[in-house]
C-alpha cells in the first residue's frame, strides 16, 4: 500500500493535507444521519488503521435501516487479492440488485446487460461526445 502514501504526498502539499485533515475531524454530521431515507449499505474494515470500526458502526446504528458489514481486513483500501474483497464485491451486488432489470446477478450477465436502459443510454451519449450537462437534460 506504500502506492497509496506516494500518491497523497505528490499530489498535494504538507500544508493542504494537514488543513484538510484539521477540518475533517471539525466536521460532524452525526445529527444529520436520521434524516437519510435512501437505502444504505455501510462497509467497513474491522481492522482499519485510518478510521476505527467504532466509527461504522455509528454511522449504521443511526442511519435508519441501514445494514453494517463488517470486512475482515486491516486495509482502508481493500486490496482485490484478499478474502474481504469478494465479501464486498458480494455485498455490493446484492445491495445493488434490486436496481436491476431482469433479477439476474450482475456476474451472471454479459457487460452491458447488466445496465439498465438509462445506464446503457449514458454510455451512448457520452461515446458521442456529449457532455455531463447535456446528458442531464436528455430524457430517451
Amino acid at each position: 500500500m506504500g502506492w497509496v502514501d506516494d500518491l497523497q504526498r505528490m499530489s498535494t502539499s504538507t500544508e493542504n493535507m494537514l488543513s484538510a485533515r484539521a477540518e475533517r475531524l471539525r466536521s460532524d454530521l452525526t445529527d444529520l444521519l436520521p434524516d437519510i431515507t435512501a437505502p444504505t449499505l455501510v462497509l467497513h474494515a474491522r481492522g482499519d488503521r485510518a478510521i476505527e470500526f467504532k466509527h461504522a458502526r455509528l454511522l449504521a446504528t443511526r442511519i435508519p435501516d441501514a445494514r453494517l458489514v463488517p470486512l475482515e481486513s486491516r486495509n482502508h483500501i481493500l486490496l482485490a487479492g484478499e478474502p474481504a474483497w469478494t465479501v464486498f464485491m458480494n455485498e455490493v451486488r446484492a445491495f445493488m440488485q434490486p436496481d436491476r432489470d431482469d433479477g439476474r446477478p450482475v456476474h451472471d450477465m454479459p457487460p452491458m446487460a447488466a445496465l439498465t436502459e438509462r445506464e446503457r443510454e449514458i454510455i451512448r451519449l457520452a461515446s458521442d461526445g456529449r457532455g455531463n450537462d447535456e446528458i442531464a437534460r436528455s430524457s430517451r
